[in-house]
């Protein structure tokens, strides 16, 4: 053994010795805040742990002298400070910390950090100069505390991967400086910036960063905040956020904003060329919304889309494309660009392109449609108290749900109640509603339509033999997605029905007239404007009628009594036509129109009943059924739009077909007083659906 050997041998036993020796005596060895102590250049894979205080273990450092493929990691309450750095390795260095690391030149510093997980404070202390994490190569840090120098929080030649949920701050310059960073994940806090003299691959931020600087920026996603972002070349920003100072670069390939970028001069700016900018967010700049300078920019303005500021898209050539529900007046600096794809009906005035949404227009017919629908329906829960529920064969003048024991067949025991014979005047009241989804169109905005009413009826008749009379009233709204556009209406009709039988088919007739009222807003982006938004607004009027015959007759599932319809209906509404008010440029003038509807119904429902020792019944009726409509008329429109001569198709489907379901319970008095309450719901192919309910009384005298 040499001379070397035998000393590193007695110094391990003797530092044994006196461990077993101080456990003896029962007492804790004391160790260093930093194990091991001091670092043997000539080892590898050592791992430090700091538990304790720290300062200058390392002398000037709080721990490491440069060596290489070291772990540090600094426990949760430890603290490492060094005058120079607080921590200081070489290659392959890998750092956990949940305590304090401080210097006053770096709080780290190395050659390549593998791997650093910060859950505590790192920092750089020094007015002239701090650094909180300095290296030449960072694979990946993670950082969800803090990080902060007095110049800089980190910086390195290269960052491969950042993930930051924490903060990150430099209090005189970049938080962030690097050559080259790889990919950048931001939920937190960057305070004063990233910037990169080479490139930033990847960047998602959900947090907020101060700025964004490279020469290269290949793929922003933007669902935080970004005060400004500037490169030479921008490959690609998809901004969900907010970013204000706005977007600069020499070269902007593909922009795509939903959120918002606003600036005092310009929200993008251009300096060479804009190939491509998708907007359905706000661009906001004191004398532009967008500017480039040359090249060929296609410009896509989809609905939502607000443009605050000039928009001058240089001398290439220009493509513009409108999605379907934007409403807009837009003004470009020299020509209006090449008019490329248009979901939407347009003129182009000058340098100005006017487009107008039709989306209020295919929705008249579906309102109108579930306007008549309500109507009838509480005709038909009145006709269907009066015969009360499904016939027998041998009696089929009668419908009633009281049991007679005397009766045979598969209808037995629904022969003779004295609710099918109902010889009273009666005077009724139904309240009925029904919200309504209707989805879009490859050009019309999906919206909800809301609708409330009331019908109040008298009616005189013998057995199946009924005739009455009605009127109501509603109030209807309808609401486009995205703000694109509104209407609310208010209707007033007045009806008479009668029933009757024909070889033991129930035939119910009925017939209704009335008024609406319309009142229209539209969303109309206007990029000359304060605020970038006016609203075109319009007042009109309608007068419809609709007449419907419903066809019903019990049938038998085995022993089960049931009853099948079928109901036609035709409802012709007839609208005069408007001029609209309110904006500065892109007012919408129409003509008249009829639109003409044809709606049917075939339904089976099952029909139970429980009569009280007091005379009271309670019913309750399932039914189910598949409905079709159509539109014949009505589609073609034609007026002006900014003065300028135009036609178009109103959109929305001419055909569609449902499937519903409905549930009635009511409740009549001894006396024949009942109250009762009825629940529908409708889904149609192309997936919108109708949520409807009536609820009502009737008082006989």
């Amino acid at each position: 053994m040499t001379g070397t050997g035998i000393q590193k041998a007695c110094g391990a036993t003797t530092v044994l010795l006196a461990v077993t020796l101080w456990l003896g005596a029962g007492v804790a060895p004391v160790l260093a805040a930093c194990t091991p102590s001091s670092i043997d250049a000539s080892t590898t894979g050592v791992t430090a742990i700091c538990s304790g205080t720290t300062i200058e273990q390392s002398a000037p450092n709080g721990y490491g002298n440069g060596e290489n493929n070291v772990t540090v990691n600094v426990l949760s309450g430890a603290t490492v400070t060094g005058t120079n750095f607080g921590i200081y390795l070489g290659t392959n260095a890998a750092i956990d910390n949940s305590g304090s690391i401080a210097g006053d030149n770096s709080g780290i510093n190395a050659d390549t950090i593998t791997s650093l997980t910060n859950s505590g404070s790192i920092s750089g202390i020094v007015s002239s100069g701090g650094i909180g994490i300095n290296a030449n190569t960072i694979t990946s840090l993670i950082n969800s505390g803090s990080i902060d120098g007095f110049s800089h929080g980190i910086q390195a030649g290269t960052i491969e991967s950042l993930i930051n949920s924490g903060s990150i701050t430099g209090t005189i310059n970049t938080s962030v400086l690097a050559n080259n960073i790889h990919s950048l994940v931001n939920s937190g806090f960057i305070g004063n910036g990233v910037v990169a003299s080479g490139f930033v691959g990847s960047l998602v931020n959900s947090g907020f960063i101060q700025f964004l600087e490279a020469d290269t920026i290949q793929n922003v996603v933007n669902k935080g905040g970004i005060s400004g972002i500037s490169a030479q070349t921008l490959v690609h920003l998809d901004n969900t956020g907010s970013i204000t100072n706005g977007v600069f670069a020499d070269n902007i390939q593909s922009l795509n904003n939903s959120g918002s970028i606003s600036d005092s001069s310009a929200g993008v700016l251009a300096i060479d060329s804009l190939q491509k900018l998708t907007n359905s967010g706000l661009i906001s700049g004191g004398n532009f919304a967008i500017r480039s300078s040359a090249g060929d920019t296609q410009l896509t303005l989809l609905v939502g889309s607000v443009l605050i500021g000039r928009v001058d898209l240089g001398g290439g050539v220009n493509t513009l494309n409108v999605g379907k529900g934007l409403s807009m007046a837009t003004t470009f600096d020299g020509a209006a660009p090449v008019i490329g794809s248009m979901s939407v009906p347009f003129v182009v005035v000058g340098d100005q392109v006017v487009t107008a949404d039709t989306t209020s227009f295919a929705n008249h017919a579906t309102g109108f449609a579930d306007l008549t629908g309500g109507i009838f329906s509480t005709v038909e829960n009145r006709l269907d108290h009066l015969r009360g529920g499904v016939s027998s064969f041998a009696q089929p003048m009668v419908m009633a749900y009281e049991a007679d024991a005397s009766a045979s067949g598969p209808f037995s025991g629904f022969g003779s109640g004295s609710a099918g014979v109902d010889r009273s005047r009666q005077v009724w009241m139904q309240a009925f509603g029904s919200h309504r989804q209707q989805e879009g169109t490859s050009t019309t905005l999906d919206s909800q339509h809301r609708l409330g009413g009331f019908v109040s009826g008298m009616d005189i008749g013998a057995g199946p033999n009924r005739t009455g009379v009605f009127f109501g009233g509603s109030v209807a709204a309808s609401q486009v997605d995205a703000n694109a556009g509104k209407t609310t209406s208010d209707s007033f009709f007045g009806g008479a029905y009668a029933s009757t039988q024909m070889n033991g088919t129930f035939v119910d007739l009925a017939f209704t007239a009335g008024y609406s009222g319309f009142d229209r807003e539209r969303r109309v982006a206007n990029n000359q404007v304060a605020g970038g938004i006016e609203t075109a607004k319009a007042d009109h009027h309608g007068w419809f009628v609709s007449p419907e015959v419903r066809f019903m007759r019990p049938v038998a599932f085995g022993a089960r009594p049931l009853e099948a319809s079928v109901t036609l209906r035709y409802a012709g509404l007839f609208l005069d036509g408007f001029n609209e008010s309110g904006v500065t440029a892109g007012a919408l003038t129409v003509g008249s129109r009829d639109i003409h509807l044809g709606v049917a119904r075939a339904a089976l429902a099952l029909p139970l009943t429980k009569t009280y020792s007091d005379g009271a019944q309670a019913r309750w009726i399932w039914t189910a059924g598949i409905e079709g409509r159509t539109q014949f008329g009505g589609d073609s429109i034609s007026g002006t739009l900014a003065g300028q001569g135009i036609a178009f198709n109103a959109g929305g489907r001419d055909s569609t077909v449902g499937l519903f379901g409905s549930y009635r319970a009511e409740l009549a008095s001894p006396l024949g007083h009942t109250v009762y309450a009825v629940v529908e719901g409708l889904a149609e192919q192309d997936g919108s659906y109708q949520l409807s309910g009536k609820a009502g009384f009737r008082v006989r005298y």
